[in-house]
């Protein structure tokens, strides 16, 4: 855990489509100006204009009054929504304050989340070309699926064709970093049809590859019609296997597992995502953003310009989710915080197990022991047996980190953990 450097989130909540299984604080613009009646901004350029300043007077508001503007940022990350959809212009001078508010690292991984159904309308090789001019080195792309009958049944706007001119185009325009997401586990989804998406993704040769499993989060369009009976994900046995066709075709082909969900090529690891599992300082911009700290940065509702010796077990907080509300907020007050929370030692070490073990490293026994002043063998002797002998968890050197078999059931074994926390 590094306590002098920042990782920076920014993020754009608009999309062109919301899509049925997504539970990320997202909108189309026209929702939220209908939403907010004939008071709103009628042009959605002026709402991305209205956002963009928010977003800057939040940064400049974290420089000004927090320590954390003499932290080295190490990495910045553009999430959404589709973050792509606004303007060059908009997101470069979100980067410029950045630049002139911190402190950035000179190997800083920028990374900016896009969709491939934007393609023609928002995400041309000229707009890329200049995303990879003012800095950005990484592009995610929410390709999902190769299949259109997948594509289709996800809600995507884009065809398998349009991934692969995405994807061909971010190549064009330099970028050598590029991430694809998929999606697996969809109701009428056949083990074969997840196997040629692996190979689809393989072929294009991305240098990461972040697969995830259907869930059906409350709120989305996927829970309303799971409420009426509707069958939207596969059957867990399914699943399963679907999962473990992935760990051994993305090995194979030279992607190492390093968290969960996330594969890579050797050096090319997520570094902001890196950085959330580690517990290390991130500082979360933009409507329904989360941040933490993990010193004790809040004192009341006031930002401390220094760190305190004694500085507990971290805070973290959450801005407004309503990007108007957001803006107001901001313009009023220049934050936009709804919750903030000072974590307890228990919380503390719930968090900790939480983050370390998605990783494939998992808990390092010494970081435990520095941070709370006890031994973990100790504090959870049984939930560790009872983990090692059903071979959910592994120690090796003095890590104990998930099994393959353990990466299926990891929320099991954070339950048996957070049993064993006094």
């Amino acid at each position: 855990m590094n306590r002098a450097t920042l990782s920076i989130y920014i993020h754009i909540p608009f999309c062109v489509h919301k899509c049925p299984y997504c539970s990320f604080n997202s909108f189309s613009f026209e929702s939220v100006l209908r939403a907010n009646g004939t008071s709103a901004q009628q042009d959605p350029h002026d709402l991305e204009r209205a956002y963009t300043e928010a977003i800057i007077a939040e940064l400049e508001y974290f420089a000004n009054n927090s320590a954390w503007s003499r932290q080295e940022v190490q990495s910045i990350f553009f999430g959404g929504g589709t973050p792509s959809i606004f303007s060059a212009s908009s997101i470069e001078l979100i980067l410029r304050a950045i630049e002139q508010n911190f402190q950035l690292a000179t190997n800083n991984e920028i990374t900016i989340e896009a969709n491939p159904g934007t393609l023609i309308e928002e995400l041309s090789l000229e707009k890329l070309l200049t995303f990879k001019a003012m800095g950005i080195n990484r592009i995610s792309l929410g390709v999902q699926s190769f299949s259109e009958e997948k594509l289709k049944k996800l809600g995507r706007i884009h065809s398998a064709k349009d991934a692969r001119d995405a994807i061909l185009c971010c190549k064009k325009a330099g970028f050598t970093n590029i991430n694809l997401d998929l999606i697996f586990g969809i109701q009428g989804e056949r083990l074969e049809q997840w196997e040629a998406d692996i190979t689809h993704a393989v072929a294009l040769e991305p240098k990461h590859i972040s697969i995830y499993g259907l869930t059906i989060e409350a709120g989305t369009e996927f829970f309303k019609r799971s409420l009426a009976k509707e069958k939207i994900a596969a059957n867990d046995a399914l699943v399963a296997k679907m999962y473990g066709l992935a760990q051994v075709s993305l090995r194979e082909n030279n992607f190492a597992q390093y968290e969960i969900s996330n594969y890579s090529k050797e050096g090319f690891q997520c570094k902001h995502n890196l950085r959330y599992w580690s517990r290390d300082n991130y500082l979360g911009v933009g409507a329904g953003a989360h941040s933490f700290s993990n010193e004790t940065i809040w004192q009341g509702s006031k930002l401390r310009k220094t760190i305190p010796k004694n500085t507990a077990w971290g805070q973290r907080w959450t801005n407004h989710s309503n990007p108007l509300t957001y803006i107001n907020k901001i313009n009023q007050s220049a934050t936009a915080i709804k919750q903030l929370e000072t974590l307890d030692k228990n919380q503390a070490k719930l968090e900790f197990f939480l983050v370390n073990l998605r990783t494939k490293k998992g808990i390092c026994l010494a970081n435990y022991k520095k941070l709370f002043k006890s031994s973990m063998l100790e504090d959870q002797h049984f939930a560790i047996q009872k983990l090692l002998s059903n071979n959910l968890i592994q120690q090796f050197d003095n890590n104990l980190a998930l099994t393959d078999k353990g990466f299926l059931f990891a929320d099991s074994v954070l339950e048996e953990f957070a049993n064993g926390v006094a």
